[in-house]
Order: structure tokens, then C-alpha cells, then sequence
């Protein structure tokens, strides 16, 4: 029997279509996946769980779909909206914007029918909406609670289009060069115009170089985006064209028209990602990069799911584009799965995974934050026999060097009983007195002492507070049925620390009837199920994460025991014992497939019980729980609320030969 150590470096490609399986003639092959569920590729090709999402609030109707748009005022101020049947509602830093106690609105001509078919573009601080049905609009705001969607007033000459009247509506727009860019009307499917340069309200023609200007484009098809790169790109339902001044800024009578290519393209607003523009073809099945070549100096469309035909098999709805910490594009499926590309061309990054919930994904919007974008959606959800639309978002991938932080629940809630208090004094009475500066604590609130010298017998106690004061507090027991009787305790000297810490949580109301994962203090807790919106924790806990579970999987492609050719496929194997390269990871399961799986342990000897497993990053080595087969088969999963990240994996192989 022959002897190999393969490795695994990187998983840059992705999840491949099983189509793929023999193809390992192509590069693609060894670094991709038969499986990425619920992981994320980095841009350094580690498999990456991806984290979990909170609930920030509920869809305004619940019975409609609604959609997210993200509006960036300026970097203190980032909005998502939630464009519903009539009306637009507005959520700032995680929560809903109130007025007067009810979350703030107004009203919007939209319907529910027509609300993934606007197509939008933001100049500075203002929204400019088309959609082929009802005339333009901007939508801009003075403050939170003081917003505006108001038709647009356009200067155009006489018989000069004025986008006003029914027919006459663009349903696509850009804007380049200091001009606006509007394209296809239903009077006039083929053409686009160009505002007055620096004058985006004005299209009075002329032939000036800086008046605006009409141009119909020689085809059949309907335009159905215009993006703006070097030059205008532009997409029909069934072929594609640059619009171009030459090499020279866009006039009246500078234009040039080409078409590029006839793959044809859905009704969805194109996408710039870095020197592309990527857009959904006909049929809503397909995601082509729109680039120019050098090469044959023109531009070209390839197709990014030609690896991964099954990744979109229930066709496109919408999308969003993440670019920090990596570039992903992220797309809403139209069964409600959610489906990345993480994108980098230099670093030989392309590579689709898939996000699965307990529901249906409808919307998605990104708004860009400092440290890290961050990922809005709006899910269909079914709680306790009802249809519930929740707007939730993707918590941050770095959670930061405390590990009671790590966020990795579905609709998720965060119960945080804040800091630890340090303790002054403690009486030898009934009840036992606390002394603590500015504690902060409220009465019936629960609260556990640490590191206490002297009177000792409070330590790792679970007391109520009670009769507090700004700096003091009683301690009663925890079940609120005596005061904490202290006579007989030793004297305190010094030292020590108070935290509030919970048993039971309410508040749950929207997670009814579900079973729920929960993360205490960075460590797992059993499964609950909601009930009458509360549950009760085993173990007492400062911070909780509660949501619904989700399970990650990662499953390569069959093992070639370190054949580059593929020579050993076909061959009978065994995996004798796997070697993963892990990074902040404390739990996981391996094993050939999902009824074969065998938990990993990572917790040391010389760890303190009560204490959560320390996150890992290293080599572990195990015995692999497999027997002899032909594929090689090997799978990673994680269903605990906490972490996973892999970098590579190592398995020692015997064939037969």
C-alpha cells in the first residue's frame, strides 16, 4: 500500500458544481469544495464561519415583501431602508427610528409589486430612484426623523423629453462625468440621455460641449442598466454596449456606441465590483463580469458561476456588494438562500458559498462601516405558526479579543449585564451589605461576587440586590426568599468584584416556540425552547447570545493522496489520521460525511472547569474516523454557537494500488 501526506492549502474557488468531480485537470479542483455551507472564504483562501445575525426589528407588514436600501448620509450617519408597499421605514445603528414612540415613516407611491424593480443611484446625499412606472424621485434627509421622497423637477426645451408623463419615465440611470445618465423610457426603450454637465436636473439639448444630449441605441432590445466605469456600460435584454466619447469626455457631438457582446441580461441594476461590473444574464441564472480585455481590446463578459452552475439554480432577486475586510458579492436567491462570491482577481480568489437559515432570505443591503461593512437582510421566518418578516444584521467577523463576544445565532438577541464592579466593603450582617462605587445596579436584579478576601463565603455566589443606593446595596438570596444572613461570616479585608448576571431571560416574543442555541460568557449552554418569550439558562450567565442554530459545513473535494494528476481517483483509500490547521477555533466535528461525524476536543487538561474552552489556532492531529473507501471523503462541521476557521488540513492516506 502506498503512503501520502496531502495537504489542503486553501479553499480560494470555493463551492463547485458536482459536475466538477473529475475534473481535476483544472486548477480549480484542489482548492474547492464539494460543500461551503454557512462558511465564508477569506482572502488569504481560509474557510471561515460565517457569523451569526440580530434581529433589529420587524418588517412594518409582514404579510408583503419588503426591500432594503442603504443610504450614507456621511460616516455618522448610515441609514438602511426598508422600502415597503407605500411606504419607507428607517433603521440607524441597529435600531428602528422612533418618533414620538412608533418607528418614523413616510409615505412612498411604490407598491409591493414594483419594489425590486427600482433602480437607484445616490449623488452625494441624494437618492435618485427610477422605476418605468411612476416618475423619478429623490429621496434626501435633513435629520432622522425629517425625510424626503419628492418627484423631480426637470428643465428640458421644447419637444424635449421631460420624463413627466406616463410612458415617459426612465427606468435606468447613472451618472458620469458630472452628467446624469438616463436610459429607456417605455415610449422609448432604446434611448439615453444625458443631462447638462454639472446640471443633473437639466436636459435641455444643444450642441455645446457641456448641454445635454439624446442617443438611441441601434437595437431592438430594451436597456435595461447603465453602470459607469471608464465608460458608460450599458445592458439590454439581449446584448451589451459601451457608450464612449473615444478617449475624450462625452458631448453632444462626441458619442460612440458598441456593442460588446449578445448574452443579454435580467431586469436587476448591474453592480461595479473593482475594475468590473458584474450583472445577472437573461434568465436570472447566470452572473457575468463585465471587463475590458486588452488582450482583444474590448470587453468581455465571462461567466462566474460556469463552475458553480448550481449556485444559482432558483434564479437572482437582488444583491449587494460588501468590499471590507474582503470583497464579497452577495446575492438573495429567489427560494431565499443566500449566496456569496468572494472576489479577489490579483490573489486568485473566486470562489461561491451558501448561507443557509431557518427561513427565507428576501432582501439584502450593505452599508459601509469604518472597520467593516455590514450586511443587512430581511428573512421570512415562520415563529409559532405565523409568517414573520425580520430585518436583521450580519454581526462583525471580528468579534474582538474577548471571546463572550463571539456571535454566532441566527435572529439573535444579546443579554449583556455589563461590567464587573469592584467591591469596597462587605458587612458580617443580615443582610450582608455591599459597598460599591457608582455601581449601577437596580433592585431584583441578580448578581454574582468574585475574588472577595477576608469573607470569602460571598465568593462565586448568585444573590439579588435589593434597597440599593447610588454606592450600596443588600444582598438577599436568589430566590428574593431571605436576606443573605453574613453574621457568620469571617470579616472582609478587601478586594473583589460584582457583575449582574441572569437565569432567565425574557423578551423573546418573536422567537416563540423555537428551539434556540446560546453562547453564556463565551461558553455553550443546552438548547432551550421559547416559551411564553422567556427561557431559563442552566448556568448563570453576564452575557448571553440567544438565537436560532445554524450549522456550518465544509466538505472538500475527494482526496488525491497527493497525486496531482489524479491518478489515485477511483482507488481505494484510507484516512488513517487528519492533521487541521485551525484559526480561533475551540469545537468542531470531523468525520466522512453527516452521519459519520465525531466530536473534537479542545479543551486541555490544565484548564479550569467553568471556565470556556479557549479559542485555538494551531495543528491538532486526530485518529480519523473512517474505514476504506474509494472517494476520501472528509467533513468539517460546526453546529455550536461558537467559531470556526480553517486554513488547511492534512491527512495521511494509504491506497491500494
Amino acid at each position: 500500500m502506498a503512503k501520502a501526506s496531502p495537504i489542503i492549502t486553501n479553499f480560494a474557488s470555493g463551492e463547485l458544481s458536482d459536475r466538477l468531480e473529475g475534473r481535476v485537470d483544472i486548477p480549480q479542483y484542489f482548492n474547492s469544495c464539494r460543500i461551503l455551507e454557512n462558511m465564508l472564504i477569506t482572502a488569504h483562501g481560509n474557510a471561515e464561519r460565517t457569523p451569526g445575525t440580530a434581529l433589529a426589528t420587524s418588517s412594518k407588514d409582514s404579510s408583503k415583501k419588503a426591500r432594503l436600501i442603504d443610504f450614507v448620509k456621511d460616516q455618522d450617519n448610515l441609514y438602511v431602508c426598508e422600502f415597503g408597499d407605500q411606504y419607507i421605514r428607517f433603521c440607524k445603528d441597529h435600531e428602528p427610528i422612533e418618533s414620538g414612540g412608533s418607528p418614523y415613516e413616510i409615505v412612498s407611491p411604490y407598491l409591493e409589486a414594483d419594489l425590486f424593480k427600482l433602480k437607484y443611484y445616490q449623488i452625494l446625499d441624494e437618492l435618485w430612484i427610477v422605476h418605468p412606472s411612476y416618475a423619478p424621485r429623490k429621496l434626501t434627509t435633513a435629520s432622522d426623523t425629517s425625510w424626503t421622497l419628492a418627484s423631480i423637477s426637470f428643465t428640458a426645451g421644447v419637444d424635449e423629453e421631460d420624463f413627466s408623463t406616463a410612458d415617459h419615465y426612465p427606468s435606468c440611470l447613472t451618472f458620469f462625468e458630472g452628467r446624469a445618465i438616463f436610459a429607456a423610457t417605455n415610449a422609448d426603450p432604446h434611448t439615453c440621455w444625458g443631462s447638462v454637465s454639472n446640471d443633473y436636473d437639466n436636459f435641455t439639448l444643444g450642441t455645446n460641449d457641456g448641454d445635454a444630449f439624446k442617443y438611441v441605441f441601434p437595437t431592438k432590445n430594451r436597456i435595461l442598466w447603465l453602470a459607469s466605469k471608464s465608460d458608460i456600460l450599458a445592458g439590454a435584454n439581449g446584448d451589451e454596449w459601451i457608450l464612449s466619447g473615444n478617449g475624450a469626455p462625452l458631448t453632444p457631438s462626441n458619442v460612440s456606441l458598441k456593442r460588446q457582446s449578445a448574452y443579454g441580461s435580467a431586469d436587476i441594476q448591474a453592480e461595479p465590483v473593482n475594475e468590473s461590473v458584474f450583472y445577472v444574464q437573461k434568465g436570472g441564472k447566470r452572473i457575468r463580469e463585465y471587463s475590458y480585455n486588452r488582450d482583444v481590446d474590448s470587453y468581455i463578459s465571462p461567466d462566474l458561476t460556469i463552475l458553480a452552475e448550481h449556485i444559482t439554480e432558483s434564479g437572482i432577486a437582488c444583491y449587494a456588494l460588501q468590499t471590507n475586510p474582503n470583497t464579497i458579492f452577495w446575492c438573495v436567491r429567489n427560494d431565499g438562500v443566500l449566496i456569496g462570491l468572494t472576489y479577489d482577481r490579483m490573489y486568485n480568489v473566486v470562489g461561491w458559498h451558501r448561507h443557509i437559515t431557518d427561513g427565507e432570505v428576501e432582501s439584502i443591503a450593505v452599508i459601509p462601516k469604518t472597520d467593516e461593512d455590514e450586511i443587512w437582510i430581511i428573512v421570512k421566518r415562520e415563529i409559532d405558526g405565523q409568517t414573520k418578516r425580520y430585518i436583521e444584521y450580519f454581526k462583525s467577523r471580528d468579534f474582538g479579543s474577548d471571546q463572550a463576544d463571539c456571535f454566532y445565532v441566527h435572529c439573535g438577541l444579546t443579554f449583556d449585564g455589563g461590567s464587573a464592579k469592584d467591591i469596597t466593603g462587605a458587612t458580617q450582617a443580615k443582610p450582608v451589605v455591599i459597598s460599591s462605587t457608582a455601581h449601577g445596579f437596580e433592585n431584583d436584579q441578580l448578581v454574582q461576587i468574585t475574588g472577595v478576601e477576608g469573607m470569602t463565603e460571598l465568593n462565586y455566589g448568585v444573590y439579588m440586590v435589593k434597597n440599593k443606593t447610588a454606592d450600596t446595596f443588600e444582598l438577599y438570596m436568589e430566590d428574593e426568599s431571605d436576606e443573605l444572613d453574613g453574621t457568620f461570616f469571617t470579616a472582609y479585608t478587601s478586594a473583589g468584584t460584582v457583575q449582574q448576571v441572569f437565569k432567565t431571560l425574557t423578551g423573546l416574543d418573536h422567537l416563540e416556540g423555537k428551539t434556540v442555541s446560546i453562547l453564556g460568557d463565551g461558553a455553550t449552554q443546552p438548547d432551550k425552547t421559547v416559551e411564553s418569550g422567556e427561557i431559563t439558562l442552566k448556568y448563570y450567565s453576564n452575557k448571553v447570545h440567544v438565537g436560532l442554530p445554524y450549522t456550518s459545513k465544509l466538505k472538500p473535494q475527494r482526496l488525491e493522496a497527493g497525486s496531482a494528476d489524479g491518478t489515485s481517483q477511483g482507488k481505494t483509500k484510507r484516512i488513517n489520521r487528519i492533521t487541521v490547521r485551525y484559526r480561533l477555533t475551540n469545537s468542531c466535528k470531523i468525520g466522512t460525511d453527516e452521519d459519520h461525524l465525531e466530536e473534537i476536543l479542545f479543551r486541555e487538561g490544565t484548564a479550569l472547569m467553568g471556565t470556556p474552552t479557549p479559542l485555538y489556532s494551531g495543528d491538532q492531529e486526530i485518529s480519523f474516523p473512517g474505514g476504506y473507501e474509494k472517494e476520501g471523503n472528509i467533513m468539517i462541521v460546526q453546529d455550536n454557537p461558537l467559531p470556526l476557521c480553517i486554513v488547511a488540513i492534512m491527512p495521511r492516506v494509504r491506497t491500494n494500488d
